[in-house]
């Protein structure tokens, strides 16, 4: 497992509140489910290409876009300082708890505390795109133990 934050605890975290990976979770990921799951953020988010912003921007494409991206939304500073790109772990930690990713933020959602409804979504994100971006297929090679780590 891991910080929110990827390297350090995010503001209002405890070292102790950690999030395990969800890239183990998408191999079971259903696009369906996500869709259905995904429903409950259409308050605020729409989906389709070339729909308006509302609350929240417009979700289409998100995946590899940069955080912030969309220049005609009004994002907080949490969101504007991220920096970085929309990746499986980014909204995962925003999922699971939006103010522990981006404090300032206006979104009132408290979060999807269940990892496999997490990567549901994220899986039906992947699907918002004219070229969506594949799922990953397994978690990342750890290390190679008898190799020395460089210094």
């Amino acid at each position: 497992s891991f910080p929110f934050s990827g390297s350090k605890p995010a503001e209002n975290t405890t070292e102790e509140e950690t999030l395990n990976p969800i890239t183990p979770l998408l191999a079971s990921a259903s696009v369906e489910r996500g869709q259905a799951i995904a429903k409950k953020c259409t308050q605020c988010h729409t989906f389709e290409k070339g729909a308006p912003h509302r609350t929240g921007p417009n979700l289409w494409g998100i995946i590899g876009a940069k955080v912030a991206h969309a220049a005609d939304f009004a994002y907080s500073s949490s969101f504007k300082d991220k920096g970085g790109a929309w990746d499986d772990e980014k909204l995962n930690i925003l999922l699971h708890k939006p103010r522990a990713f981006a404090s300032a933020t206006k979104m009132s959602f408290v979060g999807l505390k269940d990892g496999q409804e997490r990567a549901d979504v994220i899986a039906y994100l992947h699907t918002l795109s004219d070229t969506p971006v594949p799922l990953p297929t397994s978690a990342p090679p750890l290390p190679d133990s008898s190799v020395p780590p460089s210094k």
